[in-house]
């Protein structure tokens, strides 16, 4: 089967300027040879730990962030300026974290929807009309809402409208960037159902970014768990969550709290992540693991599948 979305060795440094005394610029490396696939249909969700590049990645399967080297690949067409200048983002829409500051103060919720059905889709202004309301329609919004400001609604809505604005661009693809982590938790079940029905609605293939394990677990059909710039464990959702096979996937699991649990963490879980600007020659996880060997000190470790088809890139991979 053709993937629908395929990134190759994606990496991702970002320019550090270290003072004036300093000749050479340091680089953050943020996104560090990440290659996936994304099957037509699916729900692959990406997770880990703030600052472990899973935002980098979204940017750039989107096109909003470029890559210092590597390939997207979006139904076979490669993501490049030219791609980008002929229409090829219509096909791929990206829902912001934080849906209120994602959305123009100055304009009605009318105008920030017009935008991608003018310019991407080339409505007239009788069909744009006619899509803005059916838009609603499907995110459960009212009509008398397009006449309003951003500041006036919740955090609930404001993410709705989001949604409904990277709908309108007719996209066969959506990355959610942690699209629930900044609402109450009763909305973010409304939000979650309301994604679910889009999904079968409108034939959506979605990319779930998230640090909340049990949001993943419940929205994918596949899961990516990203470690310091890396995909370290991959594979689908219950055999990644009932049996993880890399380290850091089952520390994930359990330093997620759960009620009336005491929150268990071992010493070296607690250490800090190595220096972004130098990364490890082994495995970046060395110093948290408590089942390191010389050889993961010296030794990157590569993706290797199992009988499960589940990637894990470990040299001490767990049982």
């Amino acid at each position: 089967m053709q993937p629908i979305l395929e990134a190759k060795n994606l990496l991702k440094n970002f320019p550090l300027n270290m003072g004036i005394l300093e000749r050479k610029k340091a680089q953050i490396h943020a996104v560090r040879s990440v290659s996936l696939k994304v099957n037509k249909g699916e729900t692959l969700g990406i997770v880990g730990e703030s600052g472990c590049g899973k935002s980098t990645l979204a940017r750039m399967l989107v096109g909003l962030t470029e890559p210092t080297n590597g390939d997207i690949l979006i139904q076979n067409n490669k993501l490049d300026k030219k791609s980008q200048k002929s229409g090829l983002p219509r096909v791929i829409q990206y829902v912001f974290q934080d849906p209120i500051s994602s959305l123009n103060p100055r304009k009605t919720i009318r105008q920030v929807m017009n935008v991608p059905l003018t310019h991407l889709q080339k409505l007239s202004e009788k069909d744009r009309e006619k899509q803005i309301k059916q838009l609603f329609k499907a995110v459960n919004l009212q009509e008398e809402f397009l006449e309003r400001y951003p500041h006036e609604f919740s955090g609930g809505q404001a993410q709705r409208i989001g949604i409904a604005r990277a709908l309108a661009a007719n996209p066969r693809i959506l990355v959610l960037d942690e699209p629930v982590s900044a609402l109450d938790v009763s909305v973010q079940a409304q939000v979650l159902n309301l994604l679910s029905s889009l999904k079968k609605d409108f034939g959506l293939t979605y990319v779930f970014i998230s640090h909340d394990l049990a949001v993943v677990e419940t929205v994918s059909d596949r899961v990516a768990v990203m470690y310091f710039g890396e995909i370290v464990e991959i594979g689908p959702a219950q055999e990644i969550f009932i049996k993880p096979k890399h380290p850091y996937t089952k520390l994930l699991a359990e330093s997620a709290p759960k009620i009336g649990t005491k929150l268990q963490l071992n010493e070296k879980s607690n250490k800090d992540l190595p220096d972004p600007t130098h990364p490890p020659k082994g495995c970046a996880f060395f110093a948290r693991c408590n089942h390191s060997t010389d050889k993961c000190l010296d030794a990157h470790p590569e993706l290797q599948s199992d009988e499960n088809s589940v990637f894990v890139a470990c040299h001490n991979p767990l049982g």
